[in-house]
């Protein structure tokens, strides 16, 4: 399936002329009438914990995350395990996969919660510091290990209780 501008994770906040992925049939979402913009093939029914997504490499061009990252499992059931390492992060499993759909210098807008927030399912603290670990430069720089992605950090918007993050893929 080809799409160019998603929004992940959207649940019934979805943004009109992008489309939806969650995991939530929309007659959950919506026992009653569902939203016009959420006809037609605005949404797919899809775990983004399942890999891969039902979307063709290089096609997005556009990807909204809103508080969505700070749920991000570390571990991910099901995922290849390393003999030295256990299970790779579902952090980076997650971004891995978001990279292989990604266009070149395709843009990512990420809401998410500042560590501060005291919500308890929240399962990782995300500062500012987070995101050099999606790019090569500064993992080759770290001696870090290197999953297949790349991400270049566009710009960080503190505004208190959650931050604006802007990636752009390297490719």
């Amino acid at each position: 399936m080809t799409l160019d501008r998603l929004d992940l994770g959207c649940g019934y906040r979805l943004n009109p002329g992008y489309t939806g992925i969650d995991f939530v049939p929309l007659k959950k979402l919506f026992p009653g009438v569902v939203p016009p913009h959420y006809e037609d093939d605005s949404y797919i029914e899809h775990d983004l914990w399942e890999f891969p997504w039902p979307i063709e490499d290089n096609s997005v061009e556009d990807v909204i995350l809103r508080f969505f990252v700070d749920y991000i499992p570390h571990r991910l059931p099901d995922h290849e395990v390393d003999q030295w390492r256990g299970n790779l992060d579902g952090f980076f499993l997650f971004f891995q996969e978001l990279y292989r759909v990604m266009k070149p210098y395709g843009k990512v807008n990420i809401i998410h919660l500042n560590p501060e927030n005291g919500d308890p399912g929240v399962q990782r603290k995300i500062n500012q510091y987070t995101w050099q670990y999606l790019s090569k430069d500064w993992r080759d720089e770290s001696v870090v290990e290197d999953p297949d992605l790349d991400f270049h950090l566009e710009s960080i918007t503190d505004n208190g209780d959650e931050a604006i993050v802007v990636l752009s893929t390297v490719k």
